[in-house]
């Protein structure tokens, strides 16, 4: 039990990360859109949080698979 806590809190843990990493990105590109200048920087936390975004993405893929993998062993006799 002590392992799918430990997987239920990495999953939520990258999730809200994930989630951080958009509203960033979201507030980047509203400041990309008004016409701002010399935005470079906005455009690195548009690049970062993508590359953050697809990596959180497949890690929460990944641990959500370890727990279904938990459940159906702990089903199976």
């Amino acid at each position: 039990m002590k392992k799918l806590r430990i997987w239920a809190s990495v999953t939520l843990t990258l999730g809200l990360l994930g989630l951080i990493a958009l509203v960033l990105m979201f507030l980047a590109l509203v400041d990309i859109s008004h016409g701002e200048e010399n935005v470079g920087g906005e455009w690195l936390i548009v690049r970062l949080g993508l590359l953050a975004f697809f990596l959180v993405f497949f890690a929460t893929i990944i641990f959500a698979t370890l727990i279904i993998k938990y459940f159906r062993e702990k089903d199976e006799p």
